[in-house]
């Protein structure tokens, strides 16, 4: 099985030196890989880095500067469209692969036991989804309702086909606008029992970035009004996104207590429920 690796670089004008130096452990850990065929790095910054294009050179990584300022989702989708592979893994810059990811993203495609795949992800060390944050070891792959955009493995032709990563958001709500496509037409979202470590936040706490919570939130409800519920977890309405009869009665009865409170609960009942979600 060959992969097609494309990590998304941006660094702000007179943004620090560790944000490329991240780019570079990611590109070099997939490249040390025998299931990555190609490692691309997609620079979606006003300026293109020739250091950087040239460090990526020396570990065997591909470097591309679209010639303008990208958005979140256009580096992404650059990336997917140089693809030419059956699988391409969609990377931030401040995610760094195990070791072991990719025979573990090897065995769970031959168990092909979750029927057709929208997305395959890991655990990851840091996340805003909790349910994929690793906190315990997990023994199997399972099906989730949501993921975050970090580490994901998609088939190349499906992904080309629904239009690639949303373009419509600034950074957030990308992933659940994709994740409610993936619902739509039957395919699944798998976790793998494996970690890869996530820093958190990069280029976002380098200041410079045009990702915007509050816009973001205005434009998915009007895009997505069933899908919201303004005191839900991430302002959804998550019974929206699980078949769960237990999870669904959770949430709802969840939000008759203090937001806070809610939240807290919703998070450890889909912990708890995680292998029981279709």
């Amino acid at each position: 099985m060959g992969y097609f690796f494309v990590i998304n670089h941006f660094r702000p004008r007179d943004g620090s030196s560790y944000i490329a130096a991240s780019t570079l452990l990611s590109a070099a850990l997939a490249s040390n890989a025998k299931q990555v065929n190609t490692v691309l790095v997609i620079d979606g910054s006003e300026q293109s880095d020739p250091d950087l294009e040239r460090s990526l050179a020396l570990v065997g990584a591909r470097y591309l500067h679209a010639g303008r300022r990208l958005s979140f989702a256009e580096g992404y989708n650059l990336g997917l469209a140089q693809s030419d592979e059956r699988w391409t893994i969609l990377c931030a810059s401040d995610v760094y692969p195990s070791f072991t990811i990719f025979d573990t993203l090897d065995a769970c495609l031959a168990d092909n036991a979750h029927g057709p795949i929208g997305c395959i992800i890991p655990m990851l060390s840091l996340s805003d989804l909790p349910i994929q944050q690793s906190r315990t070891k997990r023994a199997l792959p399972a099906k989730v309702p949501l993921m975050t955009l970090n580490f994901n493995m998609f088939e190349t032709d499906y992904l080309r086909s629904i239009g690639g990563i949303p373009e419509r958001f600034s950074g957030n709500y990308n992933d659940v606008a994709l994740c409610a496509t993936l619902q739509r037409d039957g395919r699944s979202i798998v976790m793998v029992p494996d970690r890869c470590v996530h820093y958190g936040s990069m280029t976002l706490a380098s200041g410079g970035s045009s990702v915007s919570w509050e816009r973001d939130t205005r434009e998915f409800r009007l895009a997505f009004p069933e899908l919201f519920r303004a005191d839900g977890f991430w302002h959804l309405d998550l019974r929206r996104f699980t078949t769960s009869r237990i999870l669904r009665t959770v949430i709802s009865a969840a939000h008759i207590l203090p937001r806070q409170t809610g939240h807290k609960i919703i998070c450890k009942a889909m912990d708890l429920l995680l292998l029981r979600w279709a």
